[in-house]
Order: structure tokens, then sequence, then C-alpha cells
């Protein structure tokens, strides 16, 4: 994949003159990692936690897992999973003298990932990598809402989705097949990185209900009573599936933030394709939904604007 990514600049800025942990999370597949690698000047400088040997080395010796490290940006992938992450990346970065230019990239929100974990309060900067959209490398405040080089179309982001693997390889057959093994790991694997959840199959039937519920008001009683669970559980799951980048909500806007906080919200998913091939305006709306998330939160990550979505 070589388009040009949107946060590139950033990321960039960020590592070379403010020397700040970046953080980058995103869905699953998004191109995280493929983003990340972009900014390593040495190929050993990239550690993967699902790699057996470097996770056995960081459990015993954070620093000395990356001994054999050359100068240059340091990429963690997937580092989320270890309990201690932060306390183990504060110690690194505030031991070397010249500040490592460290990026580090997980599939689950990683300003709330552990939230029991030592603070990198000052040290990081978090960015949240979103699919493709229209206009991937132009999100501007000024350019928002006028004329836009068109990198990807309606079209195509409808059909094929908008992550990368599937966008651009353009076979509607690959993206369904696709779209569906990314939820089943989803629910075997990631979800229990985050919780232990026991009833998977559960799990599962809620991901399945969620889709015809794009676009409306999102009643978690309902789905308690469809699926048979107490209210309390269906909503610390869709707590999760929101931490995993599965689906997000968007409140209704009022003056009043206590009134808005007590309406039901509108639920969204990050990959559209599990919706209906005949609920079009349902993928429109959502991808629309979509596209405006990344813009407000690019705008509010960079520092352009403080913009909320509602």
């Amino acid at each position: 994949m070589t388009e040009k990514r949107y946060l590139e600049s950033e990321i960039g800025k960020e590592l070379d003159e403010n020397k700040k942990i970046v953080l980058l999370s995103g869905p699953r597949q998004v191109g995280k990692s493929t983003l990340a690698k972009k900014f390593l000047t040495a190929k050993n400088n990239y550690y993967l936690f699902d790699n057996e040997k470097f996770r056995r080395a960081w459990t015993k010796d954070p620093e000395n897992s990356i001994a054999d490290r050359d100068e240059g940006p340091i990429v963690f992938d997937e580092l989320h999973k270890d309990r201690l992450w932060k306390r183990k990346i504060k110690g690194i970065y505030d031991s070397s003298d010249r500040k490592s230019q460290i990026i580090v990239t997980g599939s689950a929100r990683l300003n709330i990932y552990r939230k029991g974990s030592d603070s990198l309060l000052g040290r990081y900067v978090p960015f949240q990598l979103f699919p493709f959209s229209v206009a991937e490398s132009a999100i501007v405040p000024s350019a928002a809402l006028g004329k836009q080089t068109i990198k990807f179309s309606w079209e195509n982001l409808l059909q094929y989705g908008s992550f990368p693997e599937p966008l651009l390889k353009q076979s509607e057959s690959f993206s369904k097949r696709w779209s569906k093994l990314r939820r089943d790991r989803l629910v075997l694997e990631d979800s229990r990185d985050i919780r232990a959840i026991q009833d998977l199959n559960a799990l599962s039937m809620l991901i399945d209900l969620l889709p015809e519920r794009v676009g409306s008001p999102l009643s978690i009683n309902s789905l308690a009573i469809d699926l048979s669970r107490p209210f309390n559980t269906i909503k610390s799951w869709i707590e999760v599936l929101e931490a995993l980048y599965f689906c997000f909500r968007l409140r209704p806007y009022s003056k009043k933030i206590s009134r808005s906080l007590k309406q039901e919200s509108k639920l969204f998913l990050y990959d559209h394709l599990p919706i209906e091939k005949k609920d079009k305006a349902k993928k429109l709306e959502n991808l629309a939904a979509l596209h405006l998330l990344k813009a407000s939160t690019y705008w509010t990550e960079s520092a352009q604007a403080e913009v909320e979505l509602f």
C-alpha cells in the first residue's frame, strides 16, 4: 500500500520536533503497522508483541529486549497486550538521553487501555488511524466542505468497504470474506484482551444484531431483551466493542450536557460491509458519519481545533 495516509506529517512532527511517544490506535487491519513502519530507518527496530521470542525477552527485561536496536525510531506493535506496557515504555523513554523516538500501535484505544498502569502524561501524543475516506491525505478544516481531490469514490467505498486491503483489491467476494474473518477474530481473540467474556456466542449474536440498528437510536434495553441478558452486561459489551473499534456512538446535540447524556445515541460501524446491501441509505449514513468522525478526531488530535461530533 503506497497511498499516503493523512497522519504521516503529524506523526513525523511529533517524533522529530517534539520527541514525544506516539500512541497509534485504530481498528484492526486499518494499516497501523504499515504506517508505523514508514518511519523506520532500521528494520530491526520493529518489535511485535505477538512474536514469542520478543515477548519472553520483554517480560524479563524490557531494556535488554531491544538491546539490538539501531539508531532511529522504534516501533512496538500490539504492545497493549502486556498489562504493564505503559510503565515499561515510560522507563525506556525516561532512561534515554536523547529521548527515543517511539511509536506504539494497538487495535484497542491505547489512551484508555489498562487504566491501572502508570501514566505517560506529558510524554506521549495519541493518534487514531481511521479507514480510507474520499479525500485521504487532505483532511484540513479549511477544505472540509470545499472542493477536494478525490482519492476513492463513494461507489467503491460503499461496495468494497473503507479498509485498505479489500478496498484496494476491489473484489466484492473478497471484501465479504475479509469482513467476516475480521468479525470472527474480534470475538474469539481481541475481546479477551480487554475483558474476560465467557459467553462468546451471545457476544457474537450481539455483533450480528448491530448492523440493522445502524443510524437509529440504540436501545440497550431492547438488545438485552433480544439476547436474554442483563442490561449492564449488554452495556459493558457495547463498551468493549467501542474500545476495539467495531462500532461507535454519537450523542444527540444539546446545549445541556445532562440532557444529551439522557437521550439515546445513534450507533455506527467502522466497517459498514455487514450492513445489508439493500440498505444503501444506511450504508451512506454510516460512511458519512465515519468520515466526519475521522475529520473531527484528526483536527482535535493535531491541535487544529477542538471538535466534537454529535
